[in-house]
């Protein structure tokens, strides 16, 4: 038996010094007693203790610390275990909600207690709903990353683009880190492939080349391997305007009828070679 005993008085003093609602107190007590239990059966030095450092202290040093992080996440409307879980690691970083999901075996109160995590981090619903997706990939940097495609989100739908070009765009600055010019040409063509009912992945795909091609030369567009996979008509309209829009800007003047014409007419003699 340890010498320094931790007493109900101990406990209650030490708790009313954390400034914690008081409904808290019997988890606290609880806890503190679970602490110095185990500290008592993993002690082996028992005559080193002292008045300013000994098991007793250490339990409500723990215990304060656990209730810390057990409150806070009651506060956001968790369940017992949920709670349980982060205080428990003493962390609040990815890893440790993470275990605080898996740990939780219903799956319909699972997907209740990410939903009320990912809400008390940011109630957008474009945040929401971006964060429990990466959040469920384990991607490490989900809140990041979330925040980011939301802030890119709205700034585009603030001016005035559409949500798939928005979503385009944040997509591409987010999850892919492209520079300014590169997310402009992904939205583009992102948007473009959902307005003809492409589905996410095939988007992305089309946005990838589409960022591609600005590395390699608009032109590329007209590789065989290219035109081959994505040749429908609006798709080469696309790539005409883009082509068209280059040309512009490499000029800088408006191209003639003629111009277009023979873009377009260039264009149609590479669909024979597919």
């Amino acid at each position: 038996m340890a010498y320094f005993q931790l007493t109900e008085a101990m406990i209650l003093t030490s708790f009313e010094k954390t400034g914690i609602d008081e409904k808290y107190y019997p988890i606290y007590a609880k806890i503190a007693k679970r602490y110095f239990k185990d500290l008592s059966k993993e002690g082996s030095n028992e005559d080193g203790q002292t008045e300013e450092d000994n098991y007793a202290i250490s339990s409500l040093n723990l215990a304060d610390e656990y209730i810390t992080y057990y409150a806070k996440e009651a506060e956001k409307g968790h369940c017992e275990q949920w709670c349980d879980t982060i205080a428990d690691k003493g962390e609040n970083n990815y890893w440790a909600y993470r275990d605080a999901y898996d740990f939780i075996e219903n799956e319909e109160e699972k997907e209740k207690e990410l939903s009320i995590h990912a809400k008390s981090l940011n109630d957008d619903p474009v945040f929401v709903e971006r964060y429990i997706y990466l959040f469920k990939e384990q991607e490490e940097n989900s809140y990041e990353m979330a925040k980011e495609y939301s802030k890119a989100f709205h700034k585009w739908i603030d001016n005035g683009k559409s949500q798939n070009y928005a979503h385009g765009y944040a997509y591409a600055v987010s999850e892919k880190n492209y520079l300014d010019e590169y997310c402009k040409m992904f939205a583009e063509a992102y948007a473009m492939a959902k307005e003809h009912g492409k589905n996410d992945g095939e988007a992305i795909s089309l946005g990838e080349l589409c960022t591609d091609v600005l590395d390699q030369g608009i032109y590329s567009f007209l590789k065989k391997e290219y035109l081959r996979k994505y040749h429908e008509d609006w798709q080469i309209e696309f790539y005409y305007q883009k082509i068209c829009e280059e040309e512009e800007q490499e000029r800088k003047r408006a191209l003639t009828q003629d111009e277009r014409n023979g873009i377009r007419e260039e264009i149609k003699w590479h669909m024979t070679q597919i």
